[in-house]
């Protein structure tokens, strides 16, 4: 079983942006038609999750449809199926010594094989879910927004976190 880990990034209160991708591009090239579930998975950051700025007391959500949401590509065996993981949704972001709290909700994650958010499927990201890449191209993109709360007295400042999504074929 192949498992294949990318790391985004959160930011909040300002304009820094990450530029680059965590990315497991040094992977050999896919095998036309693959043997479902025994080729690499390549897994690319397309796009931090990024909240822009927040006002101390006022909460702020970004939904996984929206520009600002998290994002990820994916590519393995045409029609294999995966299972999509976070194992690691952060409670809060941290800027040195200060932190905000994050939640992500029910329906803060979706999934689609085209690169589009209309049509796709909304799932859980603290449950996870099983899914097949596109049978053709053996894609996949996966979004994820979410809440942030900062309180009244909340510091300004970029404030990030890390978010782990983990794409593991099950052999099925």
């Amino acid at each position: 079983m192949h498992r294949r880990a990318v790391v985004g990034f959160i930011l909040f209160l300002g304009v820094l942006s990450l530029h680059g991708e965590v990315a497991l591009a040094d992977l050999p090239q896919l095998a036309p038609g693959g043997n479902r579930g025994n080729g690499p998975i390549r897994v690319r950051d397309r796009g931090d999750l990024r909240f822009g700025t927040v006002i101390a007391g006022i909460p702020s959500t970004v939904m996984w449809s929206s520009n600002t949401a998290g994002r990820w590509f994916i590519q393995g065996d045409p029609g294999a199926e995966v299972y999509l993981d976070f194992t690691n949704l952060p409670g809060s972001l941290q800027n040195g010594g200060n932190s905000m709290p994050i939640t992500f909700s029910g329906s803060d994650a979706a999934y689609n094989t085209k690169n589009r958010t209309a049509g796709a499927t909304n799932f859980d990201p603290t449950a996870g879910i099983t899914t097949r890449l596109d049978p053709n191209s053996g894609h996949l993109n996966v979004w994820i927004g979410g809440t942030v709360d900062p309180p009244p007295n909340q510091q300004p400042g970029d404030y990030i976190a890390n978010i782990v999504l983990d794409v593991i074929y099950t052999g099925n």
